[in-house]
């Protein structure tokens, strides 16, 4: 572990329909306040003392048994920035008081957006094989814990699933009665995976070149949008022109052919939209309104793309329509694909 870092230690198959009959732990136990939930969490912390005590305030109901508490320091030429992070720090020293094990990785250089977070994540899968992965300004719906806690038992040797995940970008609920949905796409507003997964994660991307020559992305999706789209940000990413670690996790992903559990309903608030945000700057969250997931999880019948839901997340969420008439006619296009589908599965049974 680097000198420069104070370590404080105090952590498509076919397949039957399958639900859990029993409640959850975390609801068996939830009213009851010498229980705790086991899933390991690392929290990533900066400089936002405000979003920082909301997601502990959060956590307190939860009462984590294992917490992981990662901080990148400030830049030497900021001095608010200091002071700031210096502030976070000291509410977390203070308002975490449930019993639980706490493990602390702060950092007294500023490492930036892309090796702070991923540095972090590194860290905390030497010390654990699977766990939720949550950055300042996230508040996860209580729902969310144990969703990560099922998904991660259920999926823990499944080398096709990458990451399960709270966020959901679809316009509506997407058809049928399942729980969650497979996705070629990698959020992480709130998230989880294995150890197993992110060993795979490669911030350089070394081999980028070679595979963007070869037609890589055209070989996934054979889509002139989604190659020029995720061409243009693996290019940035890898040139250094763009210091973050989420593009290079979902090339790493893509690389390892990895999918993600969506959940039908948005599972997690993005509250860091605004002047203090890294890279969010607008005031507004494309996140919908919070529902919880309800129990007992109904799983898919197989371990496939949701090729209509990932066909709205690409043109809607990330390319984002130019004007509102472009998205009105993209909304009007999946409602059309929904509705074919239905009617197809519905001549099939």
């Amino acid at each position: 572990m680097s000198k420069t870092l104070q370590v404080q230690a105090v952590l498509s198959l076919k397949m039957p329909r399958t639900t859990i009959q029993r409640p959850t732990r975390l609801y068996a136990r939830r009213n009851s306040h010498a229980m705790t939930y086991d899933v390991p969490i690392l929290l990533v912390t900066w400089r936002r003392s405000d979003t920082t005590t909301k997601l502990i305030d959060r956590l307190r109901k939860l009462r984590p048994s294992r917490l992981f508490i990662a901080s990148d320091g400030a830049r030497s030429d900021r001095e608010q920035e200091q002071i700031d992070v210096a502030t976070t720090r000291q509410v977390i020293e203070t308002i975490l008081d449930w019993p639980c094990t706490i493990q602390k990785r702060f950092s007294p250089i500023n490492q930036g957006c892309k090796a702070g977070v991923s540095n972090a994540i590194s860290w905390f899968f030497e010390n654990v094989d699977e766990g939720i992965i949550l950055e300042d300004d996230i508040l996860p719906d209580e729902s969310f814990f144990p969703y990560c806690e099922e998904m991660l038992q259920k999926y823990r040797h499944d080398q096709r699933i990458g990451s399960i995940t709270a966020c959901n970008f679809q316009p509506e609920n997407s058809s049928g009665m399942e729980s969650y949905y497979f996705s070629r796409y990698v959020h992480v507003w709130g998230w989880a995976t294995w150890k197993r997964a992110w060993i795979h994660y490669d911030g350089t991307m070394q081999h980028w070149p070679e595979l963007r020559d070869s037609g890589w992305l055209k070989q996934l999706k054979s889509s002139q949008r989604f190659s020029k789209f995720w061409g243009r940000k693996f290019n940035a990413v890898y040139s250094g022109q763009k210091d973050t670690w989420d593009y290079a996790w979902v090339y790493s992903s893509w690389k390892q052919g990895f999918l993600s559990c969506t959940p039908k309903s948005v599972l997690a608030s993005n509250i860091g939209f605004g002047n203090y945000a890294t890279h969010t700057m607008n005031q507004i969250s494309p996140l919908g309104e919070i529902k919880s997931i309800t129990f007992p999880l109904i799983h898919p019948e197989s371990v496939e793309i949701d090729s209509i839901a990932d066909w709205w997340t690409q043109n809607i969420h990330y390319a984002k329509p130019k004007s509102e008439t472009r998205q009105s006619i993209y909304l009007f296009i999946y409602k059309a694909m929904r509705w074919l589908k239905a009617i197809k599965k519905k001549f099939k049974a």
